[in-house]
């Protein structure tokens, strides 16, 4: 298996539910086929890092490592060959509007700034999905942030 090099950051929403698990996010990504395997550890999810928002629930966001960083992932396809790929559980556009609480664009800000370090990688290749596909990912509410989290990753 080629080395994965990731060279920038793709951040989404999972166009579902707020209350998902990232359990559910695997089971979704199953079913679409989207399994890997490393060094004797399989599983499914197309991400590399899912990030379950603050909700009534839950009193602060929680990030989850998914798809093991070695491997290339399957969140932007076609064009997803060297990035990393970040989700936060939800669906942030038009017709549910999920919004980000400060504790969900922490957590984003936190793993963008550890990629980065990690990789090398300049904080101005974070992007939403939408700049890498035609979609409306990684949704409005959360779209708004990007310029945001770059600045607060380049701070740090």
């Amino acid at each position: 298996m080629p080395k994965f090099k990731p060279d920038k950051i793709i951040i989404h929403h999972t166009a579902t539910p707020k209350y998902l698990t990232e359990k559910d996010i695997e089971q979704l990504h199953m079913d679409r086929r989207f399994n890997w395997s490393y060094r004797g550890m399989k599983g499914y999810c197309g991400y590399h890092f899912i990030i379950l928002p603050e909700t009534g629930l839950r009193n602060k966001a929680l990030i989850k490592a998914m798809r093991p960083i070695q491997i290339q992932g399957a969140h932007a396809l076609p064009n997803c060959s060297a990035g990393i790929g970040i989700s936060v559980i939800g669906y942030y556009h038009s017709p549910f509007n999920h919004t980000l609480r400060d504790s969900d664009i922490g957590a984003i800000i936190h793993v963008c700034y550890k990629m980065c370090k990690t990789f090398n990688i300049s904080p101005d290749k974070i992007y939403g999905h939408r700049n890498i596909n035609s979609t409306d990912c990684p949704g409005d509410n959360i779209y708004k942030y990007i310029s945001h989290i770059k600045e607060k990753v380049k701070e740090k």
